[in-house]
C-alpha cells in the first residue's frame, strides 16, 4: 500500500514562482515515507500540477489565466498520473487551490466515473475513450448512468473501485473564462461530491467581491448514504479575506498559514503525514500580527467586470447586488465560519453582518455549532533555524524545500512506484 498525493496549483501558480501558494507548501511539507494504521512504512508519492498560464510567456498566461485554457490538459496530466502509479489499497489525497480546486474536484469526478483505468489500458491509447466518456453529461444527476460507463469500467479499469481519501481544496471559484465563451466547457461533472470521496475540506473567502470568482460549494445531500452517516464528512469552512489571502500567493501571507494549518490538520486526521520541521520553517516569517494583512482583490478592472456581470446576471445566487458573496444556505449542513473570523477585534465583513440580520441572530455572534475550530500558530511553534522566505528554493538547512515533488509531464514507471511501496 502507498499513498499518491496530488497537489493541483492556481492560476498562474508554479512551485517556482517568488511567492508561491499554499498547494506549493503542501507539496513542500508531505512526507516520503508514513505508517499506516499497524505501523508499517509505507511511500507518500506527491504529483504537482502548476496552474493554468505558468509557463512564462506571454500567451500561455494570457490564454490560460483569461480563457482557462490549459485546464483539461492539467486534468489529464493528473489523471494518467494517478492511472500509472495506483494499485489496489492504495490511498489517494487530491489538494488544489482556484482552478486548480476545479482540477482536483473533477480529477475526483473522473476517478468516481471511469474508475482508475489499467496500466496497460492507459499505455495502449485507451485514454481517448476515456476521455469521451467523461465528456458525456446526464440530463439530469439524479438520473441513472449509461450503461456504457460500466462496461468501460469493466473492460480496462481495476476492478477494485478506488476510494478518495481526502479531498482538500482553498476556494473553488468559477472564474473559468471569459464570461459566455468558455465557461461552458469547464463546468462541474460531479457538483454534488460523489460517494468516492471519503472526505472533503473547503476554505472560502469571507472578502472576496470579485464576482468573476463566484464561490463553488459543494452540494451535500441532507439524508447521506449509511456508510457516510459521519457528521464531518464535508466541511466548508469561511475564512477571513480574499481568494489569493485563503489559497496563499501574497508575500504577507499569515492569513494563508492559517487556512495552510487547518487543510494540514485535517489531512492529518485521514492520515497522510507532514514534515512539521519543515512546516515551521516556512511559516516562521508569516506568525507576527504585521503578515495577517487582509488585501483588496477589486482593482478597476474587476469594478467594471463587476458592473457588466451584474448587468446580465442581477440576481446571482452567489452574490447580494453590492457583490458581497452570500455565506451559506439555510439548507446547507456543511458550512462553518472559522474561529479567527469571530477573534479580531472589530472585524465584521458586510456579508457577516447581512447574515447576522437576515437570521436574526442575537448579539451578531456567530451560533457556536457553526463555528470551526482552527489550529493556532502556537500549534506548530517556531523553530530554531532560520526563518525561509515565502518562496520555493532550498530550505533552512540548503537542501533542497520541494523534496520528492514530481512535475505533471514526469510519467512515472512501475519501478519507481513500487520503490516507494
Amino acid at each position: 500500500m502507498k499513498r499518491l498525493v496530488v497537489c493541483c496549483d492556481g492560476t498562474w501558480k508554479a512551485e517556482s514562482d517568488a511567492t508561491v501558494s499554499n498547494i506549493v507548501k503542501i507539496a513542500q511539507t508531505v512526507r516520503m515515507t508514513g505508517a499506516d494504521s499497524s505501523g508499517k512504512i509505507v511511500g507518500q508519492r506527491l504529483f504537482y500540477v502548476s496552474g493554468p498560464g505558468a509557463r512564462g510567456f506571454t500567451s500561455d498566461r494570457l490564454l490560460g489565466g483569461a480563457f482557462g485554457m490549459g485546464l483539461e490538459a492539467n486534468l489529464w496530466s493528473a489523471y494518467w498520473q494517478v492511472a500509472l502509479n495506483w494499485a489496489p489499497g492504495d490511498e489517494i489525497y487530491i489538494f488544489g487551490f482556484s482552478r486548480g480546486a476545479y482540477t482536483a474536484r473533477s480529477l475526483a469526478g473522473m476517478i468516481n466515473r471511469l474508475g482508475i483505468i489499467t496500466y496497460d489500458a492507459m499505455i495502449c491509447g485507451q485514454y481517448r475513450e476515456a476521455q469521451r466518456i467523461y465528456r458525456q453529461r446526464k440530463k439530469h444527476p439524479a438520473d441513472p448512468e449509461p450503461p456504457e460507463w460500466a462496461a468501460f469500467r469493466a473492460r480496462y479499469s481495476h476492478p477494485v473501485r478506488p476510494k478518495i481519501n481526502f479531498l482538500g481544496v482553498f476556494d473553488t471559484v468559477g472564474a473559468m473564462g471569459i464570461p459566455g465563451i468558455t465557461a461552458w466547457r469547464h463546468r462541474f461533472h460531479d457538483v454534488r461530491l460523489s460517494s468516492t470521496v471519503h472526505c472533503a475540506r473547503q476554505a472560502l473567502a469571507i472578502d472576496e467581491r470579485r464576482r468573476a470568482f463566484a464561490p463553488c460549494l459543494w452540494e451535500v445531500p441532507v439524508e447521506l448514504r449509511e456508510k457516510y452517516r459521519r457528521s464531518d464528512r464535508v466541511k466548508q469552512v469561511w475564512f477571513e479575506g480574499v481568494h489569493t489571502d485563503i489559497g496563499g500567493g501574497y508575500p504577507e501571507c499569515g492569513l494563508a498559514d492559517a487556512t495552510l494549518r487547518w487543510m494540514i490538520a485535517e489531512a492529518e486526521a485521514e492520515g497522510l503525514e507532514f514534515d512539521h520541521d519543515r512546516l515551521r520553517t516556512l511559516m516562521g516569517h508569516c506568525i507576527p500580527t504585521e503578515h495577517e494583512k487582509r488585501h483588496d482583490s477589486l482593482g478597476l478592472g474587476f469594478r467594471l467586470l463587476n458592473f457588466v456581470r451584474l448587468l446580465r446576471n442581477p440576481r446571482s445566487p452567489r452574490f447580494y447586488w453590492d457583490s458581497w458573496r452570500k455565506l451559506l444556505e439555510r439548507t446547507d449542513r456543511s458550512v462553518y465560519f472559522a474561529s479567527t473570523v469571530r477573534l479580531r477585534d472589530g472585524y465584521i465583513p458586510a456579508n457577516l453582518r447581512r447574515w447576522f440580520s437576515e437570521r436574526d441572530v442575537a448579539n451578531g455572534t456567530i451560533p457556536q455549532h457553526l463555528i470551526e475550530p482552527i489550529p493556532a500558530a502556537s500549534a506548530f511553534p517556531v523553530s530554531d533555524a532560520p526563518a525561509a522566505s515565502n518562496h520555493g528554493g532550498s530550505g533552512a538547512d540548503g537542501g533542497e524545500v520541494i523534496s520528492g515533488l514530481i512535475p505533471a509531464g514526469h510519467v512515472a514507471s512501475r519501478a519507481e512506484s513500487e520503490s516507494v511501496a
